[in-house]
């Protein structure tokens, strides 16, 4: 972990978008069990796409994958085949320079060589060229994009929560070095879901075009600038804004916007009288999911400190302590039965509820691997047997509004 300001990464840049004083703040990095499973998948995109056939036992135990992701694994890298036409190229590390240029870079996944005058790097999952495709004179460092064709830059995801195109600041400063780099007049930044088949593609209505790279540049080195006025000794908190971007920050851990926000939580006040005003259910909203975390972060962190201390000492005289409690298992079938003897089976039925995730659970327990045809099979079982039906429910989450075409 370093105070310093890191060099902002294509991927770092929503975040600096939404928060410019993140980028001033440590930032430690944790690597999901989706994100190693991302990972894995972009390597065996990029090994095709090179022409060969990826070890994907070697791949899933090099990111040592845990068990439901190595699944997933086997069940996307046999079925995920995306339409890239001879003559793409994957995993392209591009920097942009304070004079405007665009070259090669040294890095991956958001860490890159610091170099003098390096404004941003980034990585490319896969680009080229329709109709024609890239090409290179010998011994030439970068390719060209053709004249009248036009260069699609791809990012793989594993969700479709990206941001929409218009507003994708990975793919639209993407889009920029890629066209610098190889000479490209119009470019299609796409995203695309990784799933079986084609995938889920999203793409713009039209190609972005030379008036566009300007725009994006220049609000690139806008953004730099907001970002550059916080210094990594002093934090400006009209620069820390919270927001659905936390739950993903690095830097979420000693961001003082989220101490003080969490803080507020627990003060002892009174609160005004009144509904919430249309700015405190905003800030509320945003502070959900983070908020969560944190809750979920903070009993495992209390939980731990009585296993290995013992009890903790409350106000009033209570101690937080661990206990054990006898609670009663009742066998599914027979509470069934005897429920639907007394109040009849219709209503019996409704006491009922599996979720898919404790089927999954359950066949796990079993041993049973792959888990995903034994649950299908169990669930087309049950819709032959007329027990599957579909409901609606209201979820509550962040989203973006809109979003561009397919593919």
């Amino acid at each position: 972990m370093s105070s310093a300001r890191r060099l902002t990464s294509l991927s770092g840049l929503q975040l600096v978008a939404a928060c410019p004083g993140s980028a001033s703040l440590p930032h430690r990095r944790w690597v999901t069990d989706r994100a190693a499973l991302g990972s894995a998948l972009h390597e065996v995109q990029e090994t095709r796409i090179a022409g060969n056939e990826p070890d994907l036992e070697a791949i899933a135990a090099q990111w040592e994958l845990a068990p439901a992701e190595r699944e997933d694994f086997g069940l996307l890298s046999a079925t995920f085949r995306p339409d890239v036409p001879p003559g793409a190229l994957a995993e392209v590390a591009l920097g942009l320079f304070e004079d405007g240029h665009v070259e090669r870079v040294v890095g991956a996944r958001g860490e890159y060589e610091a170099r003098p005058g390096l404004l941003v790097a980034g990585t490319l999952d896969v680009l080229w060229s329709e109709p024609e495709p890239l090409w290179s004179e010998d011994g030439a460092l970068r390719p060209t994009c053709a004249p009248g064709s036009a260069l699609w830059v791809v990012d793989w995801k594993l969700s479709d929560y990206s941001p929409p195109i218009g507003r994708n600041w990975q793919l639209r400063v993407g889009a920029l070095l890629a066209a610098r780099w190889t000479g490209a007049r119009r470019v299609i930044p796409a995203v695309c879901v990784m799933s079986p088949g084609p995938g889920e593609w999203d793409v713009p209505a039209a190609p972005l075009e030379q008036a566009d790279f300007l725009t994006i540049e220049t609000e690139l080195r806008e953004l730099l600038a907001r970002r550059d006025k916080s210094t990594p000794a002093v934090v400006r908190c009209e620069d820390l804004i919270t927001g659905p971007h936390c739950e993903h920050c690095d830097a979420r851990w000693c961001c003082p916007a989220q101490v003080s926000e969490a803080r507020a939580l627990v003060a002892h006040h009174d609160p005004a009288p009144g509904p919430l005003t249309t700015d405190q259910a905003a800030r509320l909203a945003a502070l959900l999911p983070s908020a969560r975390a944190a809750l979920k972060a903070a009993e495992d962190a209390v939980k731990a400190h009585v296993r290995a201390l013992g009890p903790i000492a409350l106000e009033g005289g209570k101690v937080f302590d661990v206990t054990t409690d006898e609670i009663d298992v009742l066998e599914p079938s027979a509470t069934f039965l005897a429920l639907a003897a007394e109040i009849g089976e219709g209503p019996a039925r409704a006491a009922f509820g599996i979720s898919k995730q404790g089927i999954y659970d359950a066949i796990g327990a079993a041993g049973l691997s792959p888990m995903k045809p034994v649950f299908e099979r169990v669930r087309a079982a049950v819709e032959a047997a007329g027990g599957l039906s579909t409901k609606t429910r209201e979820v509550f989450r962040a989203r973006w509004p809109e979003k561009g075409s397919s593919r």
